[in-house]
């Protein structure tokens, strides 16, 4: 299996990173109360979970060990305790009779349909108090298997408020999956919320697609990850759930999430960065210095690290910089590459450069493709004066 959504980081002296997260959850550090989190981390485990089993113990652990130390954050799991006269309960589907309802109902009815019910209204009810009390704090939502239905069934219910404060949610092995795209192949069109998904014919969950997977103004802060050989999410044959164990594993999905929600995080509060360790020393550059060209992925199907990922830019172009080198950017969008200006000394003048991929655009013009088109792109990088007026002249794939 392989997914271009999976292409994410730093190798070498190229930087694969992602379209400007610029939504209306933004917020500064300032802005919040003394006394409240700037960010509620809440999680929905799956069917017949004990609380604090292993998927949301990584969701949470994933994401705060991410964060920088100047952001509070702190998590909630559904069932801990009871909101707006409910309780999720994430009733088992082991007796047959409750697997048989849920499929005949498509979810939505008798016991795992009251479940369902019964986590949406705690997760409302939850968000809503704590939006009241703390109006600046940002969640991030996150539901496995059962937990991932409760998720997205909420949104119906949600104030445009809650949606708003929203920065992140992953589902992992929506039992609720809907992927169109699904109907052709992969050719085409894509989901917003499609991340890794165990087949290009994937169309829908187990018990059916929910319409619509989540409101469109929703649907860029969602991430939906369906493993191989999970029926669960549809990607199993009947009764193969091999894939839908695996989600908290090392590298998994679990962590992909964790990654981009913090990654959104720390853009939304403007929050600093954790250094990251950069050196270019074990390269043998010599005297005259290296030529680097940063490669900016702005396809809309690489989302959520193109802040932090700048931050990384910044840093190995400071050290090329010192090594008497040039820098350059260049954006890649599939089958459609242009340049962009040369990296600057700094952060603070780097970032307007990468503002240059607005998510507008991305959701407009930047392009799917498993085999992008080769070209050659031209920048003319930032001297140090010594090197001379040099065009960098770097291919991009």
């Amino acid at each position: 299996m392989f997914e271009l959504a999976t292409l994410r980081g730093v190798a070498a002296c190229i930087v694969a990173a992602t379209g400007l997260c610029a939504g209306t959850a933004a917020t500064t550090l300032a802005s919040a109360s003394p006394s409240c989190e700037d960010v509620r981390i809440v999680f929905a485990r799956g069917s017949g979970q004990a609380l604090g089993d292993d998927e949301y113990e990584r969701f949470v652990e994933g994401i705060e060990g991410r964060l920088s130390a100047d952001i509070k954050a702190t998590s909630y799991e559904l069932g801990r305790g009871a909101h707006g006269g409910s309780k999720y309960p994430a009733v088992s589907v082991e007796p047959a009779d409750t697997a048989l309802g849920a499929i005949l109902s498509g979810g939505s009815a008798y016991a795992y349909g009251d479940s369902v019910k019964a986590g949406v209204k705690e997760l409302n009810a939850y968000l809503e108090a704590e939006l009241e009390s703390c109006p600046e704090t940002l969640f991030v939502l996150g539901g496995y298997s059962q937990g991932a239905q409760v998720v997205g069934d909420m949104y119906a219910a949600a104030s445009d408020d809650v949606r708003r404060a929203i920065v992140f949610n992953g589902l992992f092995g929506d039992p609720k999956l809907n992927l169109p795209e699904g109907r052709h192949g992969c050719r085409g069109y894509f989901s917003e919320w499609r991340r890794v998904i165990g087949g290009c014919d994937t169309l829908r969950g187990s018990l059916g697609a929910r319409v619509p997977y989540v409101p469109t103004a929703s649907a860029e802060e969602t991430g939906l990850w369906c493993n191989d050989d999970d029926f669960i999410c549809g990607t199993g044959a009947l009764g193969d759930i091999s894939g839908h164990l695996t989600y908290a594993d090392d590298g998994a999905a679990i962590d992909m999430a964790a990654l981009e929600a913090a990654s959104r995080l720390q853009y939304f509060l403007r929050a600093s960065f954790r250094p990251h360790d950069v050196n270019l020393s074990p390269l043998n550059i010599g005297t005259a210095g290296i030529d680097v060209a940063f490669v900016v992925d702005s396809r809309r199907e690489m989302e959520g690290e193109l802040y932090d990922s700048s931050f990384v830019l910044e840093s190995v172009a400071a050290d090329v910089r010192a090594h008497n080198g040039r820098a350059a950017v260049i954006e890649y969008r599939g089958a459609m590459t242009r340049c962009l200006r040369s990296a600057a000394a700094s952060h603070e003048t780097l970032k307007p450069q990468l503002a240059r991929l607005p998510r507008s655009n991305l959701a407009t013009d930047g392009q799917k493709s498993t085999a992008p088109k080769k070209r050659w792109v031209h920048c003319r990088p930032q001297s140090t004066g010594s090197t001379g007026g040099r065009a960098l002249r770097r291919r991009s794939f």
